[in-house]
Formats: C-alpha cells, sequence, structure tokens
C-alpha cells in the first residue's frame, strides 16, 4: 500500500537513457557538503566570543590576530563570505541536480525533483 504512490510515478517516469546517475550524485552530494561546510564556519564564527581573541592575543596566539582581524567589524566580512558561497552551492547543486534529472528521467521528473 505504501509503494502505491511510487508505482504511479514509476510508470509515469521513464528513463530516457540520456544523462548520468553518477554526475547527479555527484552534484547533490557536493552542494549538500558545500553547504555542510559552510553552516559549520557560520556557527564557528558566530560562537567565538570577544572575549576569548583577546585571551588569545594577550597569549601572544597568532589565532587571536588572525581572529581580531575576522571579527572586527562584528564579522560582517566573513559571514557574507560564506553565506555567498552557502547560496551559490544551493544554486549550482540545485541546476547540476535538475539538469540530469530532466537528461535521465525527462521533463515530467524535473517538477518532482524540484519539490523533493
Amino acid at each position: 500500500m505504501e509503494y502505491s504512490a511510487m508505482a504511479v510515478v514509476g510508470t509515469a517516469i521513464d528513463s530516457t537513457g540520456e544523462g548520468d546517475l553518477t554526475l547527479l550524485i555527484f552534484y547533490a552530494t557536493l552542494a549538500l557538503g558545500v553547504s555542510f561546510l559552510c553552516s559549520i564556519l557560520e556557527a564557528v564564527v558566530l560562537s567565538i566570543p570577544h572575549t576569548q581573541i583577546a585571551m588569545w592575543e594577550k597569549d601572544g596566539k597568532g589565532t587571536g590576530a588572525v581572529w581580531a582581524s575576522l571579527k572586527s567589524d562584528d564579522a560582517v566580512k566573513p559571514l557574507t563570505a560564506i553565506l555567498t558561497l552557502n547560496t551559490i552551492a544551493h544554486t549550482m547543486g540545485a541546476a547540476g541536480v535538475g539538469s540530469e534529472v530532466a537528461k535521465i528521467w525527462g521533463d515530467d521528473a524535473l517538477t518532482l525533483a524540484s519539490i523533493v
């Protein structure tokens, strides 16, 4: 009973024989991987307090100077770069996956893939 919806979709969408499933998986994995790294970097930038950076600078560690320059303007520049990269990864990943879905299963499957 739970597979009846997939059976209907499977009969409505036939493979065109073109495209590459490996490339589709690569695009999806790359987009998700870059998005994951961007999320981790954003969390790191936002979670390090200025007091910790001041302690690193006081101890003479090089990381203190690097973090002080990154967070000098409330981390606007690093966050802008991270979020821009994240947006590019989402856009290019969706375009690549959509292109391969259209090649493999046709235009009818593109709507379903866009929803997923």
